[in-house]
Formats: structure tokens, C-alpha cells, sequence
């Protein structure tokens, strides 16, 4: 399994990346290990997971690259971490 991912950084911005452990690869922004996000408190925002064949992963990374490089494609990217996260807010956590 491979996973797509966006953080959402301290100074407004996002970040995406593809990982197959995103346990260990979030720690790893967290720890400064990635030049693009040291310093800036990333936050994991969004995720897709795929199986199988690599291309389909490469190919959605980019297209989420793609979106996060002007404003328009920023404002969707905002609206579809927005439909991703509205479940989780359904979820009691604390239990």
C-alpha cells in the first residue's frame, strides 16, 4: 500500500507528498528531516491510499501538486481536505 498525503504547514501553506508508512514519514517532517517542511509545524491534513501499480500513485501526487501551485487549484485542494475531514469531526475521539 502507498499512500498520497497533504500537510498543511504553520506558514498557511501545503505540502504533498507519497509515502508507503505514514506513520513514520509524518515523524520524520515532524523531525526536520525534509528540507521543505523543517520548521514549519506540519500537520497531516489529507490521505488516499492505493494498491497496486505505482504510476496511478506518481500520477496523483502530481495532480495534487498541480492543484496546490496556483490559487484556484488551493481552493479546491481546501474544499476536498474540507470534505475528507467532515466525518472525522463526527468521531469521538476521547473515547
Amino acid at each position: 500500500i502507498r499512500y498520497v498525503y497533504v500537510l498543511k504547514l504553520s506558514d498557511k501553506t501545503f505540502y504533498v507528498g507519497q509515502t508507503n508508512d505514514l506513520v513514520i514519514r509524518l515523524q520524520e517532517h515532524k523531525d526536520g528531516q525534509q528540507t521543505q517542511t523543517r520548521g514549519k509545524e506540519p500537520k497531516m491534513v489529507y490521505y488516499e491510499s492505493f494498491v497496486g501499480d505505482r504510476k496511478s500513485v506518481d500520477e496523483r501526487e502530481m495532480e495534487l501538486t498541480i492543484l496546490n501551485s496556483s490559487g484556484p487549484g488551493r481552493r479546491k485542494l481546501r474544499q476536498m481536505i474540507e470534505k475528507f475531514r467532515v466525518p472525522l469531526r463526527l468521531l469521538d475521539l476521547e473515547a
